[in-house]
């Protein structure tokens, strides 16, 4: 990971300037970039615009991740949504984040470009996301809950799973399931083919789910030993499954 920060205005008067750029940030950083970049710049001056570009890299996936993260800041952190704008340019090497200011609301010299979510062809599974879940009764129903999206680039989404699974005919969602005991990873396997099936209209036989025995949080004290964990795969037909990696 790597980045380059500059002073606005360090540049003279071009418009608009490059304030800061930063390579495959995790989402510690990627957050608190944005941060900084909300409060020196918005709050300098009530004409100034924000432009983020993401420049995306090899992986379809994390380019998603990344875009839903960027795109989701204002409502996150409460910021005029009609001065932050952001850009997304696919590219040939990594993963590339700038932040460009604007005095006059010249938008940066670069036009917006979908990003692809068709998969490359490859030998093994596609790693989606895995996260820590609190498997809750509410209303005489079964719900999970997740980190919040705020919190972590990658966590479950199930509107981007149903996306790269239409995009991709040939592809089917894998999920493991870690649960402390027998009866959660039942409770989690159904929540999860509802939601899948019943919400997202995503055929059954494009997901499979299998248990990967006790989460990494049995023998943990108290509210945590109740959580379960979860990973999720996009796996091309043909393609061997992932195996269960994490161990209590």
């Amino acid at each position: 990971m790597s980045s380059t920060i500059l002073s606005v205005g360090q540049d003279g008067n071009e418009e608009p300037m490059l304030y800061h750029s930063i390579e495959e940030p995790n989402c510690e950083v990627l957050l608190a970039t944005l941060d900084v970049f909300a409060a020196e710049i918005f709050l300098e001056s009530t004409a100034n615009q924000g432009y983020v570009i993401i420049r995306g890299g090899q992986n379809p996936i994390e380019n998603k991740f990344y875009e839903g993260f960027v795109k989701s800041y204002p409502k996150t952190r409460k910021i005029d949504e009609s001065r932050y704008f952001v850009i997304t340019s696919p590219s040939k090497s990594k993963l590339k984040i700038e932040f460009w200011v604007s005095k006059s609301g010249k938008a940066p010299p670069i036009s917006s470009v979908n990003f692809d979510l068709k998969l490359p062809k490859s030998d093994k599974p596609f790693f989606v996301a895995d996260d820590s879940v609190e498997i809750v009764r509410h209303e005489g129903e079964w719900l999970y809950i997740g980190e919040c999206a705020a919190c972590c680039i990658r966590t479950v989404n199930s509107f981007l799973l149903r996306d790269f699974l239409d995009a991709n005919p040939n592809v089917r969602a894998h999920y493991i399931v870690y649960g402390n005991t027998g009866k959660a990873s039942e409770n989690l396997s159904y929540i999860i083919s509802k939601e899948a099936v019943d919400d997202f209209k995503i055929a059954r036989n494009r997901l499979r789910i299998v248990f990967g025995g006790k989460s990494q949080w049995s023998n943990a004290p108290g509210y945590l030993s109740k959580l379960a964990d979860l990973e999720i795969w996009l796996v091309l037909k043909g393609v061997k499954p992932p195996k269960p990696t994490k161990k209590s």
